[in-house]
């Protein structure tokens, strides 16, 4: 049943975006992949989950930097092993 996996997804994005309203950088890159890549328009890309605290650590100066989904979409493999989540977002 592959409800369950994107119900797992969606629950993850979710608390990632709550983490990083909170200005919770530690919390909110706990949920990268050991191997992840960050792409940022006019910046280097940003390799594992310390290269990412040290972006994500920099954009929470900002006060009122928050992050917005929308549009979401998980689409899970039949087996539930795997799972692409793609949205929109915006980011203040």
């Amino acid at each position: 049943d592959t409800s369950k996996a994107e119900a797992a997804v969606r629950a993850d994005i979710a608390k990632l975006v709550e983490e990083f309203n909170a200005h919770d950088a530690k919390a909110a890159v706990s949920h990268d992949a050991p191997d992840e890549v960050s792409m940022f328009h006019g910046a280097p890309n940003t390799v594992g989950p310390e290269a990412d605290l040290m972006i994500t650590t920099k954009q929470m100066q900002d006060p009122l930097a928050k992050i917005a989904v929308s549009n979401e979409k998980v689409d899970v493999a039949n087996s539930g092993e795997m799972a692409v989540y793609r949205a929109e977002y915006a980011y203040t």
